[in-house]
């Protein structure tokens, strides 16, 4: 029998959506876990072994959850961090990749090493 009342019906397809969607949820995390169990450090010893591709894949990753855009390739961001890699970092004198007036996209030319001191004060 159908659903008459558009406010029922809305909320019947809001109620099969998320059931769905969790459904969907639980059986990603399965076959996850069963990927887990069968290559225990594979991602691990991937990254580990790759500290630069790691770097640009969290570097990337971010600035997508961000909104915002990531131009550089990985040779771009190799060539850019050069000697300077391993100066990375979350501390007020380690650096990180700036971007001017903290406006546009992570892209050759509008981007420059600063520390986290000297870029939390630009913004201010």
């Amino acid at each position: 029998m159908p659903i008459v009342d558009r406010e029922a019906r809305n909320a019947y397809a809001r109620r099969l959506y998320h059931k769905r969607l969790a459904q969907n949820r639980r059986k990603n995390r399965e076959a996850m876990a069963r990927w887990r169990t069968k290559n225990p450090n594979a991602s691990k010893e991937y990254y580990r072994s790759r500290p630069r591709k790691s770097a640009f894949d969290r570097q990337k990753a971010n600035a997508k959850r961000r909104g915002i855009e990531f131009l550089l390739t990985f040779a771009e961001f190799c060539e850019f961090w050069g000697s300077d890699f391993s100066s990375r970092g979350r501390g007020n004198a380690d650096l990180c990749m700036a971007r001017f007036g903290d406006a546009g996209s992570y892209a050759i030319g509008n981007v420059v090493k600063l520390t986290n001191a000297e870029n939390k004060a630009r913004v201010r």
